[in-house]
C-alpha cells in the first residue's frame, strides 16, 4: 500500500509499505518513502512544471520552493483565512490570487488526505503574478504587432480588392450609358471567372440581344420595301420580354398588310424581274389560287394581258422612270377575260434605288360591258 503518513517524528511522508513473505508466512514489510521535509518532492514538481510548490503540516508551510531573504520559506504560517477555511476545513479546492509573502500569486490548493482519510495538510502550486503580467504583456505586444502586421496586409489586399472590383465596374457603368445613349459599337472585355465575370457575360448577352434585334428590324424593313409584305421576325429566337418586343414589332408590320388588304380590288407587289412577292385576298380569289401558289410567279403568268411582256406595262414603266404610271387592258386570269385598269408605282430602298414596283388593279368589265351595249345600241340604231 502507499499514501500519505503523519508521524511523531518524520511529520508527513509519502511512504509505501509491501510485506516480506517466508515459507507462506508473513514475516515483515519492506518500507519507503520521502520525507516532504527534504525539498526533494517541492523541487522535482518544480523542475517538471516550472510553478512554485509548497507542502503543508495543516497551515504551516513544510517544504516549499519559495525563498525569502535568500532562504526557503518554510515554518511559516498561512496567513489567508480563506484558504484554511476552504482547504482545510471543508476539504475543497482554493483557486484564486493571494498574497503570499508580500508578492501576489495565481493559486491553487488542496487538501492532503492521509491513509486514515484525515485532512493533515496542504499542497500549493502558484505563478508570481509579475510573471504572468510579463508573459500576458509579451503576448499582448506579439498580438499587436501580429494585428498591425495582417491590418496592414488586409488594407493593402482591400485597395488592391477595390480597385479590382471599381476598374470592371466602371467599365460596365461606361458600357451601359453608352447602349442607353445608342452607340452599340462598343464591347466590354473581361476574362475574370468571379462574379464581375458574371456581371460582364450579363451586360454583353444585354447588348447582344439588342444587336440581334435591330438587325432582324433591318432586315425586316429591308423585307418590306422589296415587297413582302408578310415578312415578320421569329419570335421564337427570343425570351422573356425581348419576346414580346419582337412580337409588338411584328405586329406593327403586320399593319402594313392589314390595310392594303381592305383595298377592294387586287394589289401585288413585285421585284424587278416581275415575280410576284405578295397579293392581297381579293387578288388571290380573282385568280383562284392560294398565296403560295402565286409567290415566286411571273406575273404575265397570272393576269396574261395583252400589256405584258411590252412597254406598254404599266410596272415597267413605273420602274424605268421612277414614277408612278396606269395603262387599261385586258386580263384573261382563270379562262376568263377581264377588263382592268391598273397603276404601277415604284418601289424604292433608303438609297431610292428602284427594287420592284406594287401594282394596284381596278376590275372594269361591267364598266366596259355596258359601255359595249350602249355603243352596240346605238349602231344598231343608227342602222
Amino acid at each position: 500500500s502507499a499514501g500519505v503518513e503523519s508521524g511523531q517524528h518524520l511529520s508527513l511522508s509519502i511512504r509505501s509499505a509491501h510485506p516480506l513473505e517466508y515459507g507462506n508466512r508473513i514475516v515483515g514489510s519492506v518500507v519507503m518513502g520521502v520525507d516532504f521535509r527534504s525539498h526533494t518532492f517541492v523541487d522535482l514538481i518544480k523542475q517538471k512544471l516550472g510553478l512554485e510548490v509548497t507542502v503543508f503540516d495543516k497551515e504551516t508551510r513544510l517544504s516549499t520552493t519559495i525563498i525569502a531573504d535568500g532562504q526557503r520559506a518554510v515554518g511559516t504560517a498561512m496567513g489567508n483565512p480563506e484558504v484554511i477555511a476552504t482547504v482545510l476545513r471543508q476539504g475543497e479546492v482554493f483557486l484564486d490570487q493571494s498574497a503570499i509573502l508580500g508578492h501576489m500569486y495565481d493559486t491553487i490548493y488542496w487538501p492532503i488526505i492521509d491513509v486514515a482519510g484525515e485532512r493533515v495538510g496542504m499542497y500549493f502550486l502558484g505563478q508570481p503574478r509579475g510573471v504572468i503580467e510579463n508573459v500576458q504583456s509579451g503576448l499582448f505586444n506579439s498580438i499587436l504587432v501580429a494585428a498591425l502586421i495582417i491590418g496592414g496586409i488586409m488594407i493593402t489586399a482591400g485597395v488592391f480588392f477595390a480597385r479590382s472590383i471599381s476598374r470592371p465596374v466602371k467599365q460596365a457603368t461606361d458600357f451601359a450609358e453608352n447602349i442607353a445613349s445608342g452607340n452599340l459599337d462598343v464591347q466590354l472585355k473581361s476574362t475574370a471567372r468571379d462574379e464581375i465575370g458574371v456581371l460582364v457575360q450579363a451586360v454583353n448577352k444585354i447588348k447582344d440581344n439588342i444587336d440581334t434585334i435591330i438587325e432582324d428590324v433591318v432586315k425586316l424593313s429591308s423585307e418590306i420595301q422589296h415587297g413582302h409584305i408578310r415578312a415578320i421576325i421569329d419570335v421564337n429566337k427570343y425570351q422573356g420580354e425581348y419576346s414580346r418586343l419582337v412580337g409588338d414589332i411584328n405586329e406593327s408590320s403586320e399593319i402594313i398588310a392589314r390595310y392594303l388588304e381592305l383595298v377592294p380590288s387586287p394589289v401585288m407587289t413585285m421585284d424587278k424581274d416581275y415575280n410576284v412577292l405578295w397579293m392581297n385576298k381579293i387578288g388571290l380569289k380573282v385568280l383562284g389560287k392560294s398565296l403560295d401558289q402565286v409567290v415566286g410567279s411571273k406575273c404575265h403568268e397570272l393576269f396574261k394581258t395583252s400589256d405584258c411582256n411590252t412597254e406598254r406595262c404599266a410596272c415597267r414603266q413605273a420602274m424605268k422612270s421612277g414614277n408612278s404610271c396606269s395603262s387599261e387592258t385586258q386580263a384573261t386570269p382563270s379562262e376568263c377575260t377581264l377588263d382592268i385598269s391598273y397603276t404601277g408605282v415604284p418601289i424604292k430602298d433608303n438609297n431610292q434605288n428602284i427594287i420592284g414596283a406594287i401594282e394596284f388593279v381596278t376590275d372594269l368589265t361591267e364598266i366596259k360591258n355596258s359601255q359595249r351595249m350602249m355603243q352596240s345600241i346605238a349602231s344598231e340604231a343608227t342602222n
